[in-house]
Order: structure tokens, then sequence, then C-alpha cells
């Protein structure tokens, strides 16, 4: 064995006793684990951010609502749900990510929901759910990339897709396009500094799309003053290029680095309209819908 054999192999066994993960992937070599190790996703809230949306739907931009959701759970890394009991022996920690949209089109609305699990000790998106309800009828996705297992359940309303399981053979780890609010907070690049990574396409889609992943490119377009409904910031920007176009991120510079806006290849812009900590599992009563206005 040749010197540099030798060093690849202590290398990785010092990440291995470390329980560290070795990102093959260049993209995680620019994220931050301080951002999920962060105390404050100890607090016992969740974090909600509200935006002015003008989602694009029959080519038009619609004014809707869209809510992101991020908290800290314990689950069961069998199953991959919430445990009951969250002292539990054998649980793992999972930051989940919450991304509802409700987009008025002519007599009917369309609500979707898609949830991305990350691992928190790795920062890998493991799992991702998907459910699509409108007045065609109903959808939902899940996909699962985590310790050997890579596949897709689905139920869909469409001629030639049905329902059934799908094996995936994807890369553990594989960065998603719908995480991206979530996974760019956390990258840390100095300015005009590109990064070429594998990406799976956005699932936002009552039908089947791509699981193909595909090349996109990360680029940070440096520091500026963003104002949105929510206030004027100083913010980190990004691009992120793809096989459909270019979307345009904008990040609060201070922790937890909010996403303050985002122009989406398509057209739909978001625009922070508020951002709180909140128990909301605990705020279900007459007028509480205060805490989002």
């Amino acid at each position: 064995m040749n010197l540099f054999k030798k060093l690849v192999l202590l290398f990785a066994l010092f990440f291995l006793f470390l329980d560290v993960p070795v990102f093959a992937d260049p993209f995680y070599d620019h994220l931050s684990r301080e951002f999920m190790e962060n105390k404050t996703w100890d607090d016992g809230n969740a974090e909600i951010n509200i935006y002015q949306a003008g989602e694009i739907r029959y080519g038009i931009a619609r004014e809707s609502e869209v809510a992101h959701i991020f908290v800290k759970e314990s689950h069961k890394p069998d199953l991959l749900v919430k445990a009951d009991d969250w002292k539990e022996k054998g649980l793992m920690e999972v930051m989940k990510f919450n991304y509802s949209i409700t987009v008025p089109t002519g007599v009917y609305s369309y609500r979707q929901m898609l949830s991305v699990f990350f691992e928190k000790k790795s920062f890998y998106p493991i799992k991702m759910t998907f459910g699509s309800q409108e007045w065609c009828g109903n959808s939902f996705k899940e996909i699962v990339n985590f310790r050997g297992k890579s596949l897709i359940n689905f139920i869909t309303y469409w001629d030639h897709q049905g329902s059934g399981m799908k094996t995936l053979g994807l890369e553990e780890g594989l960065p998603l396009y719908d995480a991206l609010p979530i996974l760019l907070r956390a990258v840390n690049m100095k300015q005009g500094e590109k990064v070429q990574f594998p990406m799976l396409p956005g699932q936002i889609s009552s039908k089947l799309t791509s699981f193909q992943p595909e090349s996109a490119t990360l680029a940070y377009s440096g520091k500026s003053m963003v104002e949105v409904p929510a206030g004027k910031f100083s913010a980190k920007g990004f691009s992120v290029s793809h096989s459909k176009g270019e979307d345009l991120f904008w990040f609060a510079e201070e922790f937890p680095h909010v996403m303050l806006k985002w122009k989406r290849h398509d057209g739909t812009q978001y625009l922070l309209r508020k951002t709180l900590r909140l128990d909301y599992w605990n705020k279900t009563g007459p007028g509480d819908e205060k805490y989002l206005q």
C-alpha cells in the first residue's frame, strides 16, 4: 500500500471514529456544521417563515400563501417517523423542513406540502414526502435515501403513472433542489467562487417528475442590502444554475441565515413577510391566527 492510500485510509478512519460523515460530494465541503449544531434548534420551538409569494401556475403569477417551517425532532431510524417518546433509546435527531403552499387558480386552489427530513449529524436529506390536493385529485410521493435504501413510493391520479414503488439508486446525501432553502443557509463561500454538484430535480408537482440527478452549479454573488416586507437586511446572495435555468437566493447574513428572497427559474418569487420561533402545535385555539398576521 503506497503512502497516498495509507493517508486516505487514515483520514477515513479518523472521521469514522469521530462519527462525522466523510462528504464525497463537493457541495458538502462548503457547508458549515455550525448551522445544524447551533443550540437554537434545541429550544423546543419551530422556526416559521411566512413569504409573500407569486407562484407561477398555468403561466400566470398567483398571489399565494407560502410557509417554511424548520424544527428538530427525534425519529426512529428504522421507520423514519417521529417517535412518540423522545426519550426512547436508539432514536436519531432529525431536522424537519415543511414547505407549505396554497395557490388559488380560478375557482379552486392547489394545496401542497413538501417535507424534507435531514439527518442532523450529517446534514444529509434522508427522506422527502410530498402531497398535492386540488379539484382534479390527490397525489403523494415519498422518497427515501438512507442507509442503503433508495426508493420512491407514489400514488397519483394520472394515466401511465398510477401508483407503485421504484428503486432509485441515488447516492447517499444527494442534495435536493427542494431542500435548497435550508441547505444554502449553511454555505460558506468566497465571492465569485463556484462549485458544481449533482442535484435531484424539484418534486413539487402532482405528476411524477424526473428522479435522475442532474448537474447544477452553485455560485456566491457576495453581500448586499435586501429589503423585503419583513424589513431591510444585510444579505448573502447565491445563484444555482441547472437544466431549467437559474435560481437566485438571498439569505440573512446573521444567524440563523433565514431565506429573505427567492427568484425561481420559472418566474416565481418569494419575499419574507414574517419570521418567528413558535411552538405552533400549542397554538391551535381561536385567535391564535394572530401569530401569523
